[in-house]
């Protein structure tokens, strides 16, 4: 039996697999020479493969704390990138880069910077759906990001529901750069966000009974909802209200709410101030699972 023909995009998905260390320290040089060796639209599907796994990498990479790493494959992400000219591959990797820029020192303004300049150079170039989808999410990333230096983000986010509408009628494009999870509900969900970042908790809690948590489209996006109204309801010392909605996140998506950072935080304030009948139950229980101590 004669077994298919194997592709350069198979050569890229091998040393990507095979090669996570040597990926690591030198961007995957085995996957570049496996997209040099190939020609054509099989030459810029390669490079779309390289450009999603790296994307990925660095996402899970920073996602467990691995900073340095998930810089590199940020790297690699822009190089295939750029090697295709691909509008979803570039725009998927202006957001994650000005992402990573966020968690470094002095970097917020870098970052919205950034995201800027890349929505408004791809925002007019997208054409396929993975187009739309990376392009608005990158608005979406330009609109937290003025938020957090204490601009208005309004504009990025009317642009990113913009996008939301073109969806409908945009060419199927490759499979390979979407990402399903934009669209109308996760637009109102960084809002919210946003207003949580300017410490608008009125805004927050005005905005949250608009949003269906269950139009969310996965289960860490409706705990991010149920962990910015938690936050808003301790900023207005309603602490009550803000331990059950951190306990929806906690249901919604148990190890990730865990790890955040914000929820630790929250719980370590409301451990100072909320009434000892709260602190020694069930918020007690709560900052043991999170790791929270009294601020």
């Amino acid at each position: 039996m004669m077994r298919p023909r194997r592709t350069y995009q198979d050569d890229v998905i091998h040393c990507v697999g095979q090669n996570k260390h040597q990926a690591s320290t030198n961007a995957g040089t085995p996957a570049y020479q496996a997209i040099d060796r190939a020609e054509g639209a099989e030459r810029d599907r390669a490079g779309d493969v390289l450009a999603s796994a790296a994307i990925t990498s660095a996402s899970v990479l920073r996602r467990f704390g691995h900073s340095s790493l998930a810089w590199i494959a940020t790297q690699a992400a822009e190089t295939a990138a750029r090697s295709t000219g691909s509008t979803a591959a570039l725009a998927a990797a202006a957001f994650t880069r000005s992402q990573m820029l966020m968690t470094r020192a002095g970097g917020l303004r870098a970052a919205l910077r950034h995201a800027e300049t890349a929505a408004d150079e791809l925002s007019a170039a997208a054409r396929s759906v993975g187009d739309v989808e990376h392009s608005g999410m990158l608005r979406l990333q330009a609109g937290l990001a003025t938020a957090t230096v204490g601009g208005d983000p309004e504009p990025h986010f009317a642009e990113a529901a913009e996008h939301t509408a073109k969806l409908a009628g945009a060419e199927p494009g490759t499979p390979l750069l979407r990402n399903p999870t934009f669209g109308p509900a996760n637009v109102a969900l960084w809002r919210l966000s946003a207003a949580m970042e300017r410490r608008d908790a009125e805004q927050v809690l005005t905005l949250a009974p608009t949003l269906a948590p269950d139009e969310l489209p996965s289960e860490g996006r409706r705990a991010q909802y149920f962990v910015e109204v938690g936050r808003a309801h301790a900023l207005r010392r309603d602490y009550q209200r803000s331990l059950h909605a951190l306990l929806r996140a906690e249901h919604a998506a148990p190890q990730k709410v865990r790890n955040m950072g914000h929820v630790r935080e929250v719980v370590g304030f409301m451990l100072r101030s909320a009434r000892r009948d709260l602190t020694t139950r069930d918020l007690g229980k709560l900052a043991k699972r999170v790791g929270a101590v009294p601020v």
